[in-house]
């Protein structure tokens, strides 16, 4: 498993996440704020990076816990700034959900086609 500051070093470098980070310093008198991303794009942006792949944070098997997110958004941005906060601990599940349940179907993919091939088989050895 992947420490949580190797994860956090690679969120860092989306564009996504400095488009959260540009949100937290900026004053509210200031000039329109800048507006966070929707989770939906900062996890397909996370998806898109070959770094995250790399990770394989949603394994067939499983995601990790709440937990290993909240640390590497701990290492992000302060955990006062929920707003910001909460979007990057969410974007993170649902990115490691959404790799989770698309090796799922791979798995499921090969399993069926193991079966169908092993069908045609059996069939053909039987003919």
């Amino acid at each position: 498993m992947h420490s949580p500051h190797h994860i956090a070093a690679m969120v860092s470098q989306t564009e996504a996440y400095r488009r959260v980070a540009a949100t937290v310093n900026v004053p509210r008198f200031a000039s329109p704020r800048a507006t966070l991303p929707d989770v939906d794009e900062f996890a397909r942006e996370l998806l898109e990076s070959a770094e995250f792949r790399a990770l394989q944070l949603g394994s067939w098997l499983m995601t990790p816990e709440g937990d290993l997110f909240e640390t590497v958004a701990a290492q992000l941005i302060s955990p006062a700034f929920v707003p910001q906060f909460r979007l990057v601990v969410r974007a993170l599940e649902l990115a490691a959900q959404q790799q989770h349940e698309r090796k799922k179907r791979r798995v499921a993919l090969g399993v069926g086609g193991a079966v169908v091939a092993f069908s045609l088989w059996s069939l053909w050895r039987s003919a």
